[in-house]
């Protein structure tokens, strides 16, 4: 199934920020901190704190957490279908460990994960009410094993979740 094009993230827009961002990235110190946080936030339309750079490299390398930056915002976007959902959730859960951008073959990023943590699963977020999507493709439970549940299962879970009204 081939995905609407707001259900997919702009790889090309992508490709163009990441050397403006790494650059940015790489020019910052304790001085300057704030005028680079605020640059990073205008090129890349996202929000990030004075933590989350300082802290980034504890997890991955600046070049991944260079492209997740360069990656869209995800949008909220009407009327999702379930084959839609489906797919979502499989470039999650089975990345095409085999997708490579030529622009940024010279860095050695697995870009299949990059864009199932970087916008595939914030997509989810951003459409669906269930609070624990991460934990159904990571830490699910039943009776206190932990299980991997199918892309069908993670589809029903996430939509047949029904939030408390207090």
């Amino acid at each position: 199934m081939i995905l609407r094009s707001e259900l997919k993230p702009n790889i090309n827009l992508a490709e163009k920020l990441f050397p403006q961002l790494l650059e940015l990235i790489t020019l910052y110190d304790d001085d300057n901190i704030e005028e680079i946080i605020s640059n990073i936030n205008t090129i890349s339309g996202k929000m990030i704190e004075a933590e989350y750079l300082l802290e980034y490299w504890g997890s991955e390398s600046i070049e991944e957490f260079v492209f997740k930056l360069a990656l869209p915002v995800p949008i909220k976007v009407e009327n999702i279908t379930y084959e839609e959902l489906l797919q979502i959730i499989s470039y999650v859960q089975c990345p095409d460990k085999d997708f490579v951008l030529q622009t940024l073959v010279d860095y050695n990023l697995d870009i299949s994960y990059l864009l199932a943590e970087g916008f595939y699963l914030p997509l989810l977020h951003k459409n669906f009410s269930h609070p624990g999507i991460s934990d159904l493709f990571y830490n699910y439970q039943i009776d206190g094993e932990f299980i991997e549940l199918t892309p069908h299962e993670i589809a029903e879970e996430i939509l047949n979740y029904n939030p408390i009204l207090l």
